[in-house]
């Protein structure tokens, strides 16, 4: 909101601000902060995950020495003539739809191809197609509006691999993400309030409603690095479900992902998941 309000400053106002600032060495004292600021979050980012890392590591010497004897069996199943990525790139390649909606769930797999040198960079929606779709939105709607909302901010900033900048008039709509990440978050949605975030934080709008959103997500890391405090619901599954439903794999694994993904992203501007994935240089 209060982004909102410097919105409304007058041109007048404006100028007698940063006169002010510049003045009174308020400018160079706030660009400190906000430096200040940026490391204190990459350092509690990289505590986080080391407090995970050896949950992970064990968790991936179960399942490999259970599944996958050799490492080239691994290499074969992704990257055989009949692999994964080779049927996902035919499979992509046959299925180029018309259809506007379509095309956005379909965006995250052509831009990971993409990633990896097997695709060419998928077309983005524009910033007033994403504007109209979120002055739609109804707080209470059904959750396919807002996956809907996320599937137009993954496509307008290509999952924050493209730079963007919000004009001030537009902050409204990262006021808009703020609030539903902090309702899925009250929910206890892990999962849906960590994919909001990664979305905010694509925006490139720097609130205090991302440090909120990242220090509730921290608050609610197991001792030993999973995420999440699931009680008797976690009872209930492991009671109810058949033997091969596991609580560390079926339950934490997927939301520790979550939760770190978007920990990593809120807190790092300049990391983003996808520019991490290396391009292939075979087939």
């Amino acid at each position: 909101m209060q982004l909102n309000r410097l919105g409304a400053l007058s041109a007048k106002q404006e100028i007698s601000l940063v006169t002010s600032k510049e003045a009174t060495g308020e400018e160079d004292r706030s660009r400190n902060f906000a430096q200040d600021n940026t490391a204190a979050r990459r350092q509690n980012a990289r505590q986080i995950i080391v407090r995970t890392r050896s949950w992970l590591d064990y968790l991936t010497a179960i399942e490999v020495g259970s599944e996958i004897k050799r490492p080239e069996d691994l290499s074969k199943i992704l990257l055989g003539a009949q692999g994964f990525l080779c049927q996902a790139e035919h499979a992509l390649n046959a299925s180029e739809s018309a259809d506007p909606a379509t095309e956005m769930l379909l965006y995250e797999k052509r831009l990971l191809l993409h990633a990896m040198g097997l695709q060419p960079q998928p077309p983005r929606i524009g910033l007033s197609d994403l504007r109209d779709f979120a002055r739609s939105l109804s707080f209470v709607g059904p959750e396919s509006d807002v996956e809907g909302l996320l599937l137009r901010i993954h496509s307008y900033t290509s999952f924050g691999t493209r730079q963007v900048q919000l004009e001030r008039s537009d902050y409204w709509i990262a006021d808009l993400l703020a609030g539903l990440a902090l309702t899925f978050f009250r929910k206890y949605d892990l999962p849906m309030g960590s994919r909001i975030l990664r979305a905010l934080s694509y925006l490139g709008v720097d609130t205090e409603d991302v440090d909120d959103c990242v220090d509730f997500l921290r608050l609610h890391q197991r001792p030993e690095g999973a995420f999440g405090f699931f009680g008797a619901q976690e009872y209930e599954l492991l009671t109810s479900k058949s033997q091969e439903f596991s609580a560390d794999f079926d339950l934490k694994l997927p939301i520790t992902i979550e939760c770190l993904w978007a920990i990593r992203e809120a807190s790092d501007r300049d990391w983003r998941m996808y520019q991490t994935i290396p391009q292939l240089t075979h087939l």
